[in-house]
């Protein structure tokens, strides 16, 4: 049994006791969001909402569980400080929520769509007869990750039986969803909605969080942003750069910022969710509450 424990970076340790010492209302927001969370996904559990349908009950209650555990680890990396971590699983929850919308929603009102969104949606094929269109998204969702493998097949050299297994599977649904919309899935395999992330954004209403923190947030994940971890100094009129491997200190506060767009984040995908199966948002309510609250003393400080 290996007992080695991977060494801290520096500063780490301290940086973690000073954190959550000196933003107390935050960590303990943090934590009664995810016990909020948690009894939320208990009670869909429970649910017998589309219980005619269950891939939308599998669909809704596997993006739940999963971003829960993003939204932990979003937790556990701002407790030692680590804000562009935070900010990286932060844009993927917010894809994870944009999938739970997707699923369980209608688009915006025409109306209220931009020009390319209702050309390209104008174009996307029709629903098939006989699935209800929560139903279709679900299965739309569900079946993008075994279409891409399906694609990728020779690429990560399946044999011959693990292929056909997915080839299978993906007919399969191709049954469900009907070949011009398996085709829009094969044509763009890196989406469930054949809409950029962009998109799909507007189409779900929430275009604004995309332009304001999802686009934004590109650099931490594409890792353009290397020259952020060099610290400038400057001494006896000599100017020094040094690297930093941990989290300098001047960059904690603004650490309360980057909890609260995950916070916020994740509350759209409760609320949404909850809303979809009925479910008791009473606590969620009055969560919702605090965050303004804290939000407010926020921007007063």
């Amino acid at each position: 049994m290996n007992d080695r424990q991977l060494p801290s970076l520096p500063h780490e340790k301290d940086n973690a006791a000073e954190i959550v010492s000196e933003y107390p209302e935050h960590f303990n927001f943090a934590a009664e969001l995810l016990s909020s969370g948690l009894d939320l996904l208990d009670q869909l559990s429970k649910s017998n909402r589309f219980d005619d349908t269950p891939i939308v009950k599998a669909a809704a209650g596997g993006i739940l569980a999963r971003e829960l555990r993003r939204y932990r680890s979003i937790a556990h990396m701002a407790e030692y400080g680590f804000i562009e971590n935070v900010d990286v699983l932060t844009r993927v929850l917010f894809e994870g929520t944009l999938a739970a919308r997707f699923v369980l929603y209608e688009s915006i009102p025409v109306e209220e769509r931009s020009g390319q969104l209702r050309g390209r949606l104008r174009n996307q094929p029709t629903i098939p007869d006989g699935v209800s269109e929560v139903e279709f998204r679900s299965w739309l969702y569900s079946t993008m990750p075994n279409i891409k493998m399906a694609l990728m097949a020779d690429q990560l050299g399946m044999d011959s039986e693990s292929k056909q297994t997915i080839l299978d599977g993906v007919s399969e649904i191709e049954q469900i969803i009907g070949p011009e919309w398996m085709e829009v899935l094969k044509t763009h395999p890196k989406t469930y909605s054949g809409l950029s992330v962009r998109d799909l954004a507007e189409s779900c209403g929430v275009l604004s969080m995309y332009v304001e923190m999802y686009a934004l947030q590109s650099m931490d994940v594409h890792a353009s942003d290397g020259l952020a971890s060099l610290d400038h100094d400057s001494e006896d009129g000599r100017d020094s750069v040094s690297f930093m491997i941990g989290t300098a200190r001047h960059r904690i506060e603004k650490l309360p910022t980057h909890m609260q767009m995950a916070f916020g984040v994740l509350l759209i995908l409760l609320s949404d969710i909850g809303k979809a199966f009925g479910l008791n948002l009473t606590a969620l309510e009055g969560i919702r509450d605090r965050y303004h609250e804290l939000i407010h003393v926020c921007d007063n400080s």
